[in-house]
């Protein structure tokens, strides 16, 4: 028997936990292979941790130590579904804080240096990376700064310094934003729109707010 909890389906690649378990033989005594991807043992004897490689149909052959094939499962790999959603921690659009260093406030006190991504909905990190970013300060209808072509999601100095010339209600966008997910695909992500305040924010703290520091700043 094989255990998942999007029964026939696996996604391509990202860890897709397995439990498996045959009758009258222990966990200890099979081996378990795949024709698409790799599988490794998990946290226990009986748990395994299928990541394929490809779309389309990822086999789990479970035999016994002898190499005597016991039962082949049949999975479909597919790409995750959803469309990553870029954020700074977790927030798309409204007002964002900007004080006079040029440090981006998000959520009163939680200072915010690179952008995120991730497809709403799920509990876990889909491991979404940004490749590239362009950033824009509108400033009653002009572009008073503009930057394109940005490599990966981390504000420079530059950027800093930019961000420490805003202006109250100003406009800063983020467009042309692309991220990689496991399965190796490059998505475009949609634009953000914030409007700058420089007064500073009440304290309320996000709810996930903790959570998001460790995402953001742990490797």
């Amino acid at each position: 028997m094989v255990a998942n909890l999007k029964k026939y389906i696996v996604d391509v690649g990202y860890p897709n936990p397995l439990d498996i378990v045959v009758e009258g033989l222990k966990c200890s005594a099979i081996t378990v292979t795949t024709n698409n991807g790799i599988i490794k043992k998990g946290e226990n004897n009986c748990n395994y941790i299928h990541i394929p490689e490809r779309q389309g149909s990822s086999e789990i052959i479970i035999s016994t130590k002898k190499d005597r094939v016991i039962s082949t499962i049949h999975f479909i790999a597919s790409f995750i579904k959803g469309i990553p959603v870029a954020s700074l921690f977790g927030k798309e659009r409204g007002e964002v804080y900007i004080d006079s260093n040029g440090t981006l406030y998000i959520y009163d006190s939680l200072s915010c240096s690179q952008i995120d991504a991730n497809i709403n909905g799920p509990d876990w990190d889909a491991g979404f990376i940004i490749q590239k970013f362009c950033v824009a300060i509108i400033r009653r209808g002009d572009t008073a700064f503009f930057r394109n072509n940005i490599g990966g999601n981390i504000f420079s100095e530059e950027i800093k310094q930019e961000f420490k010339k805003t202006n109250q209600d100003d406009k800063l966008i983020f467009y042309g934003m692309t991220a990689q997910g496991p399965d190796k695909r490059i998505l475009e992500l949609s634009p953000m729109e914030f409007t700058i305040t420089k007064n500073s924010p009440s304290r309320n703290e996000h709810p996930n707010s903790r959570k998001m520091v460790c995402r953001l700043q742990c490797p």
